[in-house]
């Protein structure tokens, strides 16, 4: 079967060969040449879940996980349509899921045993966290999952996490406030205001989302103990789990209810008294005022309160508990459970002992789900794994008195008795792909906690800096996607487009991105700290009286200068595109489409503009990570020599251009320019560095100090 993808025009061939998942909706399929990604096909593809889609794929969510070069959202990154029927839309594509489990194999103790032995109890604080964070990512920009459940939810050996089936999320119109619905849902997750109610006709809020995201943080902090599980003591036959959700009998609450707790249940005072408290709020509280209920940030603050609170047992030091405890609950739970122990000692692990499951012992295990390998986010099969923000070697070191295992014995132990390689080596870079840039000791990144995009500020000029995460992107444009733009913009020229062929992926080490160009104000201090010459200024900026508007008529080498100057450096080219259209090949900075009001630019002849503008007047056109005025305002140098040819035979691993030339690159366009094509993200165009023209600026990177925490996720 062939497919041709809307965005590039390529038509790929999908068959059974490439099958790897059936469903009663789609089936999925592997794309041939592209390990990374995974098409889902429709077996009776409609208008609406077409329009749907094309949402979706315009308009993606921030993903916190993104700085680990991983996806926590199997989000629509392309859509399939018949060859030649662009509007007859039958399938998406999106990131590939490789290496990850159901999030029950890890709060069930019995298979977190069995999958991963080592995966102690700070790991599930960081693969809740990581829940929240996404959680709340997809809340602030309007999209509810509707549907949040256990089995949509992989997580990674190293607490990464992944939501997939993203396409039955809630997506609501901004423009036209038409909502397209999530119409299923499971009872275990439902709150009870919409308990027996028909979804299809229910638009979902936020309160909805948060009842079934407490119900997932109780099960996964409480060894897959539902939070409405007890052993019913009044008359008549046993509720069953919904209609004890519907009537609020909440068991760990303030209020008595017919319901004991499970005698297999850990205890609720095991929690840290934070937690305690967010859970009242959510099933007690939150039974008759739903707008109770705890969001994810106050979740994941609580969580981090908790993960800074852990304390080491002196007799097993996988067993970390909240520093509120007089005893390790953990010790007390392996009598509970006749001997398995929930964190097994590195000792037992090596011993196997941690394998030897006592008879009977079925405890809490949720129904069988379907083994997930197609819903695919891309795996971590390039990085080692994701870092913690704690010390790993404080919580995988022998008991005191007894001979440290080295990082290769816990590898080698988790290998053969998980089955699983939790450490991976990172791939060594090419050696021409060498950066050659100071790193910024007075900037650090941020830790694997922070949202992509997270701003910060260089202290030498006071520039507001965004976070680009390390990962892949892909750079330029398909020759496909090339003709679909002559065809439909008659007045664009193919040799303007040419050097941007062929399409290919590049990956990236994290960096921060200059919000805005660097200003007037910014450009001046320089000269009048290194006695630099200043640009001529403009005559829309005579006597550079407007210091806000960016700095014009700079050359290569002033720009290189300042740079120097400011501990930072040019962006490559590479960077650069990332920085200005993120990982989904949107065409411009703000997505897909031309829109002359998300940036500078002039309309009907070259300059009618009249000038440059300040950074704050098109916040609309801001990047995926929130830099501003990457298109329109002013060109911008790159580092990189320009070579038209370059692309064909670029390093995929931090490219930095030709090793000499004329010209060096720009970017951007600028607010002389009409033509929409100057303005997108893949657009190159190769300047020399004698000709001074008045829309040609900057804008800086910054390579920061890497936390220890991050080492392993940077390459650093």
């Amino acid at each position: 079967m062939e497919f041709q993808r809307l965005l590039n025009g390529k038509v790929i061939d999908l068959d059974s060969a490439t099958l790897i998942g059936k469903g009663g909706e789609a089936n999925i399929y592997v794309l041939p040449g592209e390990v990374g990604l995974a098409a889902k096909i429709y077996h009776d593809p409609t208008e609406e879940r077409a329009a749907k889609l094309l949402l979706m794929e315009q308009h993606p969510p921030d993903d916190p996980s993104l700085a680990m070069g991983h996806a926590s959202l199997a989000w629509p990154v392309d859509l399939l349509h018949e060859p030649g029927k662009p509007t007859q839309i039958i399938g998406f594509l999106m990131p590939r899921i490789q290496g990850m489990r159901p999030i029950s194999d890890y709060y069930n103790p019995v298979r977190r045993c069995q999958h991963c032995p080592l995966f102690n109890y700070r790991y599930l604080l960081q693969a809740a966290r990581n829940i929240t964070m996404t959680v709340a990512a997809l809340h602030r920009r309007n999209y509810l999952l509707g549907d949040l459940n256990d089995g949509n939810i992989l997580v990674g050996s190293n607490a990464l996490i992944s939501f997939v089936d993203n396409d039955s999320f809630q997506v609501q119109d901004q423009k036209s406030g038409h909502i397209y619905r999530c119409v299923v849902g499971t009872s275990d997750f439902t709150p009870p205001e919409l308990q027996g109610r028909n979804l299809e006709h229910r638009d979902r809020v936020a309160a909805h989302d948060l009842f079934g995201l407490a119900v997932l943080l109780f099960e996964t902090l409480m060894e897959g103990i539902h939070p409405f599980d007890g052993i019913y003591q009044g008359k008549g036959g046993t509720p069953s789990r919904a209609e004890r959700i519907a009537s609020g009998c909440f068991p760990y609450g303030k209020y008595p209810v017919p319901y004991s707790i499970r005698p297999d249940s850990p205890p609720f005072e095991m929690l840290h008294p934070d937690l305690q408290a967010l859970f009242v709020r959510a099933f007690e509280d939150g039974d008759s005022n739903p707008l109770a209920r705890p969001t994810a940030t106050e979740w994941q603050s609580a969580l981090d309160t908790v993960s800074n609170s852990l304390v080491v047992c002196n007799e097993n030091t996988q067993h970390l508990y909240s520093s509120h405890l007089k005893k390790c609950p953990w010790c007390e739970r392996t009598v509970q459970l006749r001997g398995v122990d929930p964190f097994p000692s590195i000792a037992s692990v090596r011993a196997g002992e941690h394998l030897q499951i006592p008879n009977g012992i079925q405890h809490s295990l949720p129904s069988a789900h379907q083994e997930i390998d197609a819903f695919s986010v891309a795996g971590n099969q390039n990085y080692s794994t994701a870092p913690l923000p704690f010390s790993m070697e404080s919580s995988l070191q022998e008991p005191a008195g007894k001979s440290p295992l080295r990082w290769v014995g816990i590898t080698a132990a988790v290998c053969a008795l998980a089955g699983a390689a939790i450490w991976i080596v990172l791939p060594k870079r090419p050696v021409e792909a060498e950066r050659k840039v100071s790193v910024n000791e007075r900037v650090l990144a941020p830790t694997n906690a922070e949202t992509p995009g997270q701003p910060s500020a260089n202290p030498k000029d006071a520039a507001a800096l965004v976070w680009v995460p390390a990962g892949n992107f892909t750079m330029g444009s398909s020759e496909g996607e090339i003709r679909q733009l002559l065809a439909r913009n008659v007045s664009w020229k193919w040799e303007k487009l040419e050097p941007e062929k062929p399409q290919h992926r590049v990956s990236l080490d994290g960096y921060y991105l200059y919000k805005s160009p660097v200003t007037v104000k910014q450009y001046l201090l320089f000269c009048s700290e290194t006695g630099h010459i200043a640009p001529q200024a403009p005559d829309d900026n005579s006597d550079w009286k407007n210091q806000d508007l960016p700095i014009v008529n700079v050359s290569w080498k002033d720009a290189k200068a300042y740079s120097e100057w400011a501990g930072a450096a040019l962006p490559t080219e590479a960077q650069w595109e990332k920085g200005a259209r993120g990982t989904n090949l949107r065409q411009y900075p703000w997505g897909n489409v031309w829109d002359d009001k998300k940036c500078r630019n002039s309309n009907k002849q070259y300059g009618d503009a009249g000038g440059a503008s300040a950074m704050d007047k098109h916040l609309a056109g801001a990047s995926p990570y929130g830099a501003l005025d990457m298109a329109g305002n002013v060109w911008e140098w790159c580092a990189d020599w320009y070579s038209p040819e370059y692309y064909k035979s670029s390093v995929a691993h931090e490219p930095l251009g030709p090793s000499t030339g004329s010209d060096h690159v720009m970017k951007g366009g600028s607010w002389c320019d009409t033509e929409p094509y100057y303005f997108r993200c893949a657009f190159r165009y190769g300047a020399h560095d004698s000709k001074l023209y008045v829309p040609i600026g900057f804008r800086c990177v910054v390579i920061p100090k890497v936390p220890s925490a991050l080492a392993l996720g940077t390459g650093r």
